[in-house]
């Protein structure tokens, strides 16, 4: 485990911080269990920060319902602070092979594939500037993690509530999910919104699924969903 320096945040601390920004009343003492807090306190040091889901979900179980949550909110923080990174927010520092610290280009952070570097970032060794992780967790806590449709100026007068779930259809298991979501993106087809549960599931004869199964799967087959995107492609808008 490094040693941080005075006035940085590894990066495993920092994406805590912007989770429990972002879903506060979700990363209260009391809505974690004992075991799952422990996992979380042992990222970067006793367990590999970059196996963190696997660690949970090997060591909790049965998952409590909010640790779904808690993991897609974490999905959610790796997402932000990596696009924070790209677009120069938050200056990162690493540790280079001679044991000198090196920052880190704003656009190294733009590029995927680099398997050493996203390991050191979440494994907690990459260290970010302290008044930067508590700039973007205040930035969270006015604008949240995930952009949502009302970001792009959709009018959600014109835009209602979706119908409550109809409970005569049959659930769908989880594989179905699966499948469904990954003919959509072999189809081309736009990246479903987190409202879009209900509908998505009602159109094809089912229930709406668990809304952390949902996030989740959104997130393992679709990626992340960037800040920022134009509405044209992410909503369908024009």
């Amino acid at each position: 485990m490094q040693i941080i320096p005075p006035g940085y945040v590894g990066t495993i601390k920092a994406l805590m911080r912007i989770a429990k920004a972002a879903y506060p009343a979700r990363w209260t003492r009391e809505a974690v269990t004992e075991a799952e807090a422990n996992i979380w306190s042992a990222l970067g040091k006793t367990l590999s920060g970059d196996l963190w889901r696997a660690h949970l979900e090997a060591q909790v179980y049965p998952a409590p319902p909010l640790m779904i949550e808690r993991i897609c909110d974490y999905h959610e923080a790796i997402a932000f602070l990596r696009q924070a990174m790209a677009a120069g927010d938050v200056v990162a520092t690493v540790i280079d092979p001679l044991g000198k610290p090196q920052k880190i280009p704003a656009d190294i952070w733009a590029i995927s594939g680099d398997d050493e570097l996203d390991n050191e970032f979440l494994n907690g060794a990459v260290w970010l500037p302290e008044q930067d992780v508590q700039a973007l967790c205040e930035r969270v806590a006015r604008e949240g993690l995930v952009d949502d449709d009302d970001i792009f100026g959709v009018d959600t007068v014109a835009n209602p509530a979706p119908a409550p779930p109809d409970l005569s259809l049959p659930k769908m298991s989880h594989q179905q999910l699966v499948d469904f979501l990954t003919a959509e993106r072999a189809a081309g087809r736009r990246r479903p919104a987190q409202k879009d549960n209900n509908k998505f599931c009602a159109i094809r004869g089912f229930q709406p699924v668990n809304n952390g199964e949902w996030r989740i799967e959104l997130v393992n087959i679709f990626g992340p969903r960037p800040r920022g995107r134009p509405k044209t492609e992410e909503t369908g808008g024009k």
